[in-house]
Order: structure tokens, then sequence, then C-alpha cells
């Protein structure tokens, strides 16, 4: 048996094709936005830190959300001694605040300047840090062995 396709079924089978295939990218292009991610740069100084530190040390840093993780980037520089630490804190400008988490940071040889690789920087959020986030609330402070109680500071935007 065979049967007669007519130019207008082929039309219609043109268009159910193509409509199927439209649904295809959709549901293939739906998930691919959901992995979307939104970042922010910020700097790093010693006029950021509550209690103001008169140093040549600066920085950039890059704070990014993707899914449910915040993933730091970046670098400082010139600081007066030895890296000690560094972390993001809990606080709003001006305000001291908790420390959250702690980053790692590459540091030169001579202990003064180091950078941030988001791959060793990469922290899932709790709700209460996703939230702290959201309202500007978090901060990175960059600490040397003269200034443990942080030598530069950047305020991370609201993400």
């Amino acid at each position: 048996m065979r049967i007669k396709i007519g130019r207008r079924d082929m039309r219609s089978v043109f268009k159910s094709a193509l409509v199927s295939l439209f649904g295809l990218c959709a549901i293939l292009i739906i998930p691919y936005q959901a992995e979307a991610q939104i970042s922010a740069e910020f700097d790093l100084a010693g006029y950021h830190v509550t209690e103001p530190v008169g140093t040549a040390a600066v920085g950039m840093a890059e704070a990014t959300v993707r899914r449910d993780s915040l993933i730091i980037s970046g670098h400082f520089e010139d600081l007066k001694g030895r890296y000690w630490s560094a972390y993001i804190h809990y606080g709003a400008p001006g305000e001291k605040g908790n420390r959250l988490l702690k980053l790692h940071a590459d540091v030169s040889d001579d202990h003064r300047s180091g950078r941030f690789d988001p791959q060793k920087n990469a922290f899932k959020m709790s709700d209460a840090v996703r939230e702290a986030l959201s309202e500007g609330n978090l901060y990175l402070l960059v600490s040397s062995e003269p200034h443990r109680q942080g030598e530069i500071r950047g305020q991370l935007p609201e993400l």
C-alpha cells in the first residue's frame, strides 16, 4: 500500500518537525541559563580598613557567584610586612565582623604580594552567606605580620 503525500501534508510535517526542534532547543538551553554567573570587581586598600592603615599596599579582587558557589579571584601587592592571612568577613562597610571563609593566597617569594586563584577559593554558600552577599555585608581582609588586624580591605559588592 502506497500513501500519497501532497504539498500541504509535507508543509504540515515540516512545521511539526520545526516546532519539535525549537522545543528541543528550549529544553537544552534552559538548564544552561540556570548555570549563569554574576561577577563584580572591587578594590583592596588600607583606607578601607575599619581603622585605616597608611600603606602602599593595594589589590583588586573579583567575586563571582555561580549557582550555589562564591568564587574569589584577584591579587594584592606591596604589603608592609610578610603576608599573614586573608579571610572573607561578615560586616557592613566601616564595620568589623567575624571571619567566615579562609582564603588561600599564592604568595610571592618576598611574601609581600600574592594572588587568589579562583580554583583554590571557591566556597559553597550557606543561606546566611548568600543573604549577607546580597545585602553587601561581606568584605575581604588581607593581613600582614605588622598588621594582623588587617592591612587592606575591600567590600564585596551586592551580588
